[in-house]
């Protein structure tokens, strides 16, 4: 995440100043979640809520440039995101106990990050972000089964998890700083 936020401030003065701190906090959140995730399984609440945060911030960001269309398209990929949470959360829901209501938020964060990525405008970075969010879902989707179903025994999830959330933030930011992304 540092170098990403080193990446971001040198293209400061490409983006609108609340786009380009919204950018910097998101990442910031997301640099405290990373500490709080390597670092002790204790702070799994800590770094969950960090990452929360960082999805809430791309949805304002996302959210704030929309194409929306109702059309078989839009539907489907709705019928997609929903889909994926209720089957995901219906398989972890009997090894989450009092995890249940934070996760459950946490990956209804996830899907309408990943919906609003689908939803922004199709022009200046629209497929690495949208890529991006997908990444950030699938990895999140492997650090959940790893952690609760398999008690983080899964042979190399922890690599798949790390490759996907880095691609994940590297599209995101990539995608936002292409030229003229923002309304």
């Amino acid at each position: 995440m540092p170098i990403l936020g080193l990446i971001l401030f040198s293209n400061k003065n490409n983006l609108k100043k609340t786009r380009f701190y919204l950018i910097a906090l998101a990442l910031l959140f997301a640099f405290f979640g990373d500490v709080f995730l390597i670092f002790n399984s204790n702070f799994f609440l800590q770094g969950l809520l960090s990452f929360l945060i960082t999805h809430v911030i791309y949805i304002l960001i996302f959210y704030n440039n929309l194409e929306f269309k109702k059309n078989f398209k839009f539907i489907f990929v709705l019928f997609v995101f929903v889909a994926y949470y209720l089957l995901l959360i219906q398989f972890l829901s009997s090894y989450l106990d009092v995890l249940l209501i934070p996760v459950c938020i946490y990956g209804l964060s996830l899907v309408v990050m990943g919906f609003g990525a689908f939803l922004r405008t199709p022009k200046y970075g629209y497929g690495s972000v949208f890529v991006g969010a997908l990444f950030f879902i699938f990895s999140d989707s492997i650090l959940a089964v790893n952690q609760f179903v398999y008690d983080s025994n899964l042979k190399l999830a922890q690599v798949f998890v790390i490759i996907l959330y880095v691609m994940a933030q590297y599209f995101i930011v990539k995608g936002l700083l292409e030229k003229r992304s923002e309304v």
